[in-house]
């Protein structure tokens, strides 16, 4: 049985750091209140945890507010509409030469759209005579400028040109009238930053969204699988990873896929979709991306040339300036190129703040600069502007605390809608203010998209999901919202001795379940053996202190030879053990499983080649 008082981590305050150590409010269980929930309704309880508790306040380092991409600035700045322009101090400074005493020239860079990956694939094009101030047609350029003994720099650039072909495409795909009411959809995600790490590093930014833009925090927003991709399918198409599974293991391109993005090109949106890393791309890590570019605006070539061509240094940084705020700049261009066109973005980051959780820190500061500058700019007067993350830090320590546990599985999430539309349709702003504290997914954000282009339905539903403009019902539960138990956090967990029979038999079940995961790849992958169960929990439903029957363990164990640590929901009836479809990897495998390349498999597995390398 569950203890008569059990704990409720008290609700933060905006902290500076380095971290004050927080009070701990002990609520007993006859006197639980919905003040101590993020949701508080008869399908789900999420309690209220403490961003700084004293339990993971150890794992979180004040960090500089600017990364260092050394001394020098940019020389050139790229404008809207494919305007480059020169710094001319800043070129005198660094140079020591005048603008009309160099020659500078640019090649485009170009995709191939041939080969198995065109993705990866991207060519120079024909040489061209630069002149500054005039737009540029390219999307993206390589610009080099040179004096007569020396060449004195190369720089890779991001372009947001006006596309005639596009324009035209367009042009009568809207009646003059449903444009003033379309809402513009700018979509930024940030790679693993949970809601309570936003709140620990993005300070600056979450007093702004709040203060100035009255953002719409969804309190209640939990994944609804392990990583970005699987996390990402469900908002961009309203559907779960397994109808993709073929173009999981490299049969297929994503061209084919009903993307949101294309839905919104169907009615006269321009679209952009944009990413950093090119090699942990959402849709080309171990899969064959697209053949052709998904959208109008397609960064992709950008950023696979500046990988090979080296263009990257101090690991986040390009030229002068934070990779992150490369792609920020580019966004911020696009958008203000367009002007009074409709469009269509979806950004996502994952490099800066997918393996250190203190490199939050550096996302603040340009994440702030993007917010402010939509809003100083008019651009979230017409556009919804989503800022979210996937799922919270994934590895390391922090994941073998419980918070660890339950903020790995709540992400950030805030919805922004202009003013005179939350005005004009006072029962949708309603709706999303019940919303903020109700049970919420990746599938009602894609069913949100769909309901904007269709504003006319009071209410709008999806096989998954459910538009956020309606109620979600207090009903709801993990099962309801399409979240496996394995990543619910409507319910608490009572410790068991990792000595427990029951427990050991859940553990060596999931064992089991691995190696039978890892059958098809034993020529190349190591069978798994248990070390040691290092922690163990009952979970039950968090309105409830009587246990229950089947019970539902949490188990978290090492195995050899890889010293893996993986993290299981099993249930448990009698002698009987079921493991939860999805296993998580808590700890980094690196390059450990790179003899295989599917994707649900690659963190089990423990190449044999491996024992090699080590001997």
């Amino acid at each position: 049985m569950f203890s008569s008082i059990y704990f409720i981590h008290s609700f933060y305050k905006e902290t500076v750091l380095p971290l004050k150590k927080p009070g701990l409010l002990y609520i007993l269980n006859n006197q639980t209140t919905h003040k101590n929930y993020v949701v508080f309704t008869p399908g789900c309880r999420i309690p209220k945890y403490d961003p700084f508790d004293f339990t993971v306040r150890r794992y979180f380092i004040q960090t500089p507010y600017v990364y260092n991409c050394g001394p020098k600035k940019a020389v050139f700045e790229v404008s809207e509409g494919g305007v480059v322009s020169v710094d001319e101090n800043e070129l005198y400074k660094q140079y020591k030469v005048k603008k009309n005493q160099m020659d500078c020239y640019f090649n485009p860079v170009l995709r191939k759209n041939r080969g198995r990956k065109p993705d990866d694939n991207f060519y120079l094009g024909k040489e061209h005579d630069m002149i500054f101030g005039l737009p540029i047609e390219d999307d993206f350029i390589l610009l080099k400028c040179r004096t007569e003994n020396k060449t004195l720099m190369s720089t890779p650039l991001l372009l947001t040109p006006i596309k005639p072909k596009v324009e035209m495409r367009y042009e009568n795909n809207l009646n003059k009238e449903s444009r003033k009411e379309q809402l513009n959809v700018i979509i930024v995600g940030i790679d693993s930053i949970s809601k309570l790490n936003f709140v620990r590093y993005f300070q600056n930014t979450l007093k702004y969204l709040r203060k100035n833009l009255s953002a719409i925090e969804l309190h209640g927003f939990v994944k609804v699988a392990d990583n970005t991709y699987p996390n990402l399918i469900p908002f961009l198409t309203g559907k779960h990873r397994n109808h993709f599974k073929g173009k999981e293991r490299r049969y297929g391109f994503f061209d084919d896929v009903d993307f949101i993005w294309k839905r919104y090109s169907a009615v006269g949106y321009r679209t952009l979709f944009s990413e950093d890393a090119p090699s942990m791309g959402a849709f080309v890590l171990n899969r064959r991306g697209f053949k052709n570019p998904p959208t109008d605006y397609y960064s992709r070539p950008y950023s696979v040339a500046v990988e090979t061509l080296n263009f990257r240094h101090r690991t986040h940084c390009i030229g002068p300036k934070l990779e992150m705020e490369v792609y920020f700049d580019y966004l911020k261009n696009f958008v203000s190129t367009m002007e009074d066109r409709h469009f269509f973005t979806f950004t996502f980051v994952a490099r800066l703040t997918h393996d250190i959780i203190k490199y939050a820190g550096f996302a603040d500061k340009p994440s702030y600069e993007l917010a402010t500058y939509l809003k100083e700019n008019a651009i979230l007067n017409r556009s919804l502007f989503i800022f979210f993350s996937d799922h919270g830090i994934r590895f390391g320590d922090i994941r073998r605390t419980y918070i660890g546990k339950i903020e790995e599985r709540m992400p950030f999430m805030f919805l922004m809608f202009p003013d005179w539309f939350l005005q004009k349709y006072p029962v949708f702003a309603k709706n999303l203010e019940t919303n903020r504290n109700r049970l919420t997914t990746p599938y009602d954000i894609h069913a949100t998209l769909l309901h904007l282009l269709d504003l006319e339905r009071e209410t709008f539903y999806t096989l998954h999901g459910q538009s956020l403009l309606t109620e979600i019902s207090p009903e709801r539960t993990c099962a309801d919202a399409m979240i496996a138990k394995h990543w619910c956090t409507c319910q608490t967990h009572k410790i068991v001795s990792t000595d427990d029979a029951n427990v050991r038999q859940a553990a060596l079940s999931v064992v089991r379940k691995l190696n039978r995961l890892l059958k098809p790849y034993l020529k190349l992958c190591a069978p798994l053996k248990m070390s040691k169960v290092l922690d163990a929990r009952i979970v039950q439903p968090s309105e409830s202190l009587v246990e229950v029957a089947p019970k539902d363990y949490l188990i978290t164990l090492i195995v050899i030879p890889s010293g893996a640590i993986f993290e299981a929901t099993v249930q448990g009836r009698r002698d009987q053990f079921k493991v939860s479809d999805e296993i998580s990897r808590i700890n980094k495998y690196g390059n450990e499983s790179d003899c295989i390349h599917d994707p649900s498999i690659t963190k089990y597995c423990y190449c044999k080649v491996n024992f090699i390398k080590n001997t």
